[in-house]
């Protein structure tokens, strides 16, 4: 019988692992095959680990555990299973933000509610969003940015509204950390044309209304994300084609290649504005004092009139 590597959490009620995780060892390299989903999802994800950590997530769903399990199991045949073990950067998933949800169910939580409830954003748009609210000057507190995602969603009760609030808020902070220290983790896979649409929509609704993304060479690196969106002609996307000497299809493989880059490159972008903007706010916030002492309404006004100070420049 096959051995199966530990799972990420035996108590977790979010994400459900399958019995047919195993690890394999090959010509002196050993991986584990990891087989999970969400517990109200149908599919089943694939993901086959190296002994270094090193991850390879499949994009597609599988129907079955077991489905999954034929898929690795013939990769490793097909193509060795060196070709796991080899040095390489993650593949650039939502994995981070899955692990995440292991120990904060808030947001597997949310993911399920945007993914079905009408009249709310997708989950990454949702990232997408948040991905801009970390990068951009503008300081937006949540009062302001939280219809975005809420749109028209009613709420059930109370109780709903705040299980919603609570993911919002641990989505918003997990996106706020994987843009800051995780180079943009949490950007979907190129290969998930569907999800990165999304995603560059979100950013787009915060980063449209910054005026440090009017200015160059700001507009330039959003240009990529722009058309991702859609929010651009297709004789733009022509004319950046053309620039970079390239075929328009081309140009967009490679927008949604570098997807990941673009967005860790305008967040080192503005960093500076960001902090004349939390300087500048912080400055605000500061308790004022009186240059001099308070003038009674009753006493002389210091103008030198004589008169009392309600009857001269009080008034």
């Amino acid at each position: 019988m096959a051995d199966h590597p530990d799972p990420v959490d035996p108590t977790d009620e979010v994400i459900e692992h399958s019995p047919l995780e195993r690890v394999i060892t090959r010509d002196g390299e050993t991986v584990s095959v990891f087989i999970y989903r969400g517990r109200a999802d149908p599919g089943w994800l694939l993901e086959i680990e190296d002994e270094l950590g090193g991850s390879t997530c499949w994009n597609d769903l599988f129907d079955t555990d077991q489905a999954a399990l034929d898929e690795a199991l013939k990769t490793i045949d097909e193509e060795g299973i060196h070709s796991f073990a080899e040095e390489h950067v993650e593949q650039r998933t939502l994995r981070a933000l899955w692990d995440a949800a292991v120990a904060q169910p808030d947001i597997a939580e949310l993911r399920r509610t945007l993914d079905s409830a009408n009249g709310t954003i997708s989950f990454h748009c949702a990232c997408g969003l948040f991905a801009a609210l970390a990068s951009t000057p503008k300081l937006r507190t949540p009062r302001e940015w939280l219809d975005l995602v809420t749109n028209d969603y009613l709420f059930k009760d109370v109780t709903d509204a705040q299980r919603f609030m609570n993911g919002v808020m641990t989505l918003y902070n997990e996106v706020v950390h994987s843009v800051t220290e995780l180079d943009a983790h949490c950007c979907p896979p190129p290969e998930d044309r569907s999800a990165v649409r999304e995603f560059c929509e979100g950013y787009m609704k915060i980063a449209v209304d910054d005026p440090a993304s009017q200015e160059e060479p700001a507009r330039a690196m959003l240009l990529p994300i722009c058309a991702l969106a859609g929010a651009v002609p297709m004789e733009t996307v022509n004319l950046c084609a053309a620039a970079c000497d390239e075929y328009p299809e081309r140009w967009l493989q490679r927008a949604h290649e570098e997807l990941q880059d673009t967005v860790t490159s305008l967040h080192a972008r503005w960093a500076s504005e960001r902090d004349s903007a939390a300087e500048l706010q912080r400055q605000r916030t500061l308790p004022q004092r009186r240059a001099a002492p308070k003038v009674g309404r009753n006493e002389r006004c210091p103008c030198g009139s004589g008169k009392k100070f309600k009857k001269c420049c009080a008034q």
